[in-house]
């Protein structure tokens, strides 16, 4: 089985759903899809795949640590109340906040236990919100502004909130419909709702965010300025003056994820970018801070549960069809 962390929507573009495919069918069931909805996947395009929407009040397996993905998330709060995490950043959400994540952005949302809690997630491609661009209007200028601003989560209130939550409503509505027009008209309405987004992200309420520890997001900030190079967590704790010991310790208790872990899984993200523009597997291990082509080979594999040379071939046959 692929990683949970990331075959939703690679497996969503390589087949077509069928009865032997639990992966998908495990996914969709999870989102609140009726039966004839999953069915209805039957006769799907590999276009229809570039934009799926669903609601779900729980959270997938595979998604409960820090992951990413190679497409677009944008997660609506509808019930409960949650905690997004992204790098050394803490989101408080609540019902009318909006999630933003643009591709490889490491990420994990915490559910508050023994809460009803319901969110509504678009996973969208780049080239589905492109291909709608025109000469005024540009959809993905939101998703820019965010990698820009490092600014993820956005607060919706009042009238605009209702507004939001209708055009969501009608895409899920038009999502599976086999009537005339009904391809059309979720087009349409997803156009609506990225304007709106887009036409609102600067101006609605900016959701506070708490820093994990001073001492967290000088550890991320040189990993992110060191990614390409070789290092270690001795140099990490010799540029903050600690010990190896306490930034481990420290990393490990407020992002729940070992600080080794982190570095990896910023380092592979890095090599799936290189290797779809085309770099040879040489340049890419060298510019992800390898010292050799085996050890990136091996946390490559252990990270996707494929080998950089089945990416590949995966990745570019993908985009042909």
């Amino acid at each position: 089985m692929q990683d949970k962390n990331n075959y939703f929507y690679d497996e969503m573009y390589k087949v077509i759903l069928d009865e032997k495919n639990t992966n998908i069918k495990e996914i969709l069931n999870n989102m609140s899809f009726s039966g004839n909805d999953i069915n209805a996947f039957s006769s799907f395009t590999l276009e229809n795949m570039s934009c799926i929407i669903g609601v779900t009040k729980s959270l997938f397996e595979g998604f409960k640590e820090l992951h990413h993905h190679d497409f677009n998330e944008i997660l609506y709060i509808k019930k409960g109340t949650f905690k997004f995490k992204v790098d050394d950043k803490i989101y408080k959400l609540e019902p009318g906040d909006l999630v933003i994540v643009t591709p490889s952005t490491l990420h994990v949302l915490e559910q508050t236990p023994n809460m009803d809690c319901e969110k509504i997630v678009i996973n969208v491609t780049d080239d589905y919100i492109t291909q709608f661009n025109t000469k005024n209007t540009n959809l993905r200028l939101v998703l820019d502004r965010v990698n820009e601003t490092k600014n993820y989560c956005i607060r919706f209130r009042n009238q605009v909130k209702h507004k939001l939550e209708k055009y969501l409503n009608n895409l899920i509505e038009s999502q599976f419909s086999k009537k005339y027009g009904e391809d059309l008209f979720f087009k349409i309405k997803f156009v609506q709702l990225m304007i709106l987004i887009n036409a609102n992200y600067e101006q609605v309420q900016e959701i506070k965010i708490d820093t994990e520890h001073s001492i967290i997001s000088k550890a991320v900030e040189f990993i992110n300025n060191n990614i390409s190079k070789s290092f270690n967590i001795d140099d990490i704790a010799n540029y903050l003056n600690v010990s190896p010991s306490t930034i481990s310790h420290t990393f490990k208790s407020q992002t729940g994820v070992s600080l080794y872990k982190f570095i990896t899984k910023k380092r592979m993200i890095l090599a799936k970018t290189l290797i779809k523009q085309r770099l040879t597997f040489n340049e890419v291990y060298l510019q992800c801070g390898f010292n050799d082509y085996t050890s990136f080979f091996r946390a490559f594999k252990k990270e996707f549960n494929t080998t950089p040379k089945d990416f590949q071939l995966s990745y570019f046959n993908m985009i042909k069809e």
